[in-house]
């Protein structure tokens, strides 16, 4: 789907927020809390960058406007940082099963690190938009307060919903004067159990941060005895299929070197059979692994098989053939019974 840019802007110094709004209101993606999008876009020489996977921040109610909290951390989150409202970008999805169910999930935990604040967000709002029932606790990890993402909203979303409560864990600064539920320690089993006031049964878990975060919190969890069918954890480990004329120049790249890599292979593979089968000097070699040098081996095999000279005929003899009196061989009866085989000592 198309959208434009309806507003960017850089928060706690490298991270993105980035609100779309449909270029066609009628054709939007229809996702639900806590999937993720595949985003493009054309970079500064118009070419159409490889797309990339984030998480939507936003809630499924608010359309036609799409939202994503975003890092900036490599080359391509660097070219989406200097685009400007206006620009085209171009969201495929959703995907993913990292899925908030309000049928499913009545009393649930949301575990963020950093940036991973996203998709649960996503589903924090939705339940604020649709006034549900369902408890919802956060237990966000920040290295320094500063830069606690969505921190505000989190507190206006906690003030305006009975039954949304949100705990921090600040590893690498103070603490503010004042702030609520704010811990200057690492988060893990500790906190986890304090904020949860050791009831842990029934709950659903989302976590979603840095992979070893995430490791770290399942195994708390698992050592307090929660069932790992009741965590879920975030992990975009596989990109999606992208429509076939978006992706063009990118699978001309991909099947084109697995061309030339399997004409290499084959290549090889002649080389080496060839020194097994023949008496060829040139087929002896050691293993080829240049294109050119097999090329050369095949040009000087060819030279040796047509400057080779036809083998001579043998001289045909007027003598009449010599006479055997061999007597013929008894025919063998197929049907004989097998002896079973002795043992000889």
């Amino acid at each position: 789907m198309k959208y434009l840019i309806q507003n960017i802007k850089i928060t706690c110094e490298d991270i993105i927020i980035l609100d779309l709004m449909s270029a066609i209101k009628e054709k939007m993606i229809d996702f639900l809390p806590g999937q993720y999008a595949m985003l493009a876009f054309y970079d500064e020489n118009g070419k159409l960058v490889s797309p990339h996977a984030f998480s939507i921040a936003s809630s499924p109610e608010n359309v036609p406007l799409i939202e994503f909290g975003i890092k900036i951390k490599g080359k391509f989150t660097q070219s989406l940082a200097k685009l400007t409202p206006g620009k085209e970008i171009f969201v495929y999805g959703p995907y993913g099963n990292f899925i908030f169910d309000p049928h499913m999930d009545r009393d649930t935990v949301f575990i963020a690190g950093g940036v991973g604040i996203t998709p649960l967000l996503s589903s924090i709002r939705y339940a604020a938009d649709k006034k549900l029932p369902n408890k919802l606790t956060l237990l966000y990890s920040s290295r320094w307060t500063d830069k606690i993402l969505y921190y505000e909203e989190i507190k206006k979303l906690e003030a305006a919903n009975p039954n949304f409560k949100a705990f921090f864990a600040v590893t690498d600064s103070g603490i503010p004067e004042g702030a609520e539920r704010m811990i200057n320690e690492r988060l893990g089993a500790k906190i986890i159990s304090a904020a949860l006031k050791n009831q842990l049964r029934g709950k659903t878990f989302f976590l979603c941060g840095p992979g070893p975060f995430m490791a770290s919190i399942t195994d708390d969890l698992e050592n307090l005895g929660v069932e790992k069918k009741f965590i879920k954890t975030e992990a975009f480990s596989m990109i999606p299929a992208l429509p076939l004329k978006e992706d063009l120049p990118n699978l001309a790249l991909v099947y084109g070197g697995f061309a030339a890599l399997m004409t290499l292979v084959t290549l090889w593979i002649y080389n080496i059979e060839s020194a097994r089968t023949t008496d060829n000097t040139y087929a002896r070699t050691n293993l080829i692994y240049s294109l050119k040098q097999i090329q050369e081996l095949q040009k000087n095999m060819f030279q040796e098989q047509t400057s080779a000279q036809p083998p001579t005929a043998p001289a045909v003899s007027n003598a009449p053939a010599p006479i055997y009196n061999i007597p013929p061989t008894p025919a063998i009866n197929y049907q004989a019974p097998i002896r079973p085989r002795t043992t000889v000592s």
